[in-house]
């Protein structure tokens, strides 16, 4: 029975490619949008700096998560 553990194998690590391609695409361009548009609103635009400033892109990111998650609740409450 080889054949299926190789085959189980290769799909294990596809899905993981595919997870990690998702992951990365929502963590690093949707968390990352959403954490900009709505800091810039909240500081009247002075964070974050703009791009030849460093800034915490992490602290950004985990923002806009905050918000998204805060959206879909009240999103959810709407409906029940």
């Amino acid at each position: 029975m080889p054949i299926e553990e190789v085959a189980g194998s290769i799909f294990k690590v596809i899905a993981r490619v595919f997870i990690f391609i998702f992951l990365e695409i929502f963590w690093d361009v949707t968390c990352q949008i959403i954490g900009n548009i709505v800091l810039r609103i909240v500081t009247f635009g002075k964070y974050p700096p703009p791009n030849d400033e460093d800034h915490c892109e992490w602290c950004v990111q985990v923002f806009g998560l905050i918000i998204l998650l805060i959206a879909f609740i009240e999103i959810v409450n709407m409906i029940v």
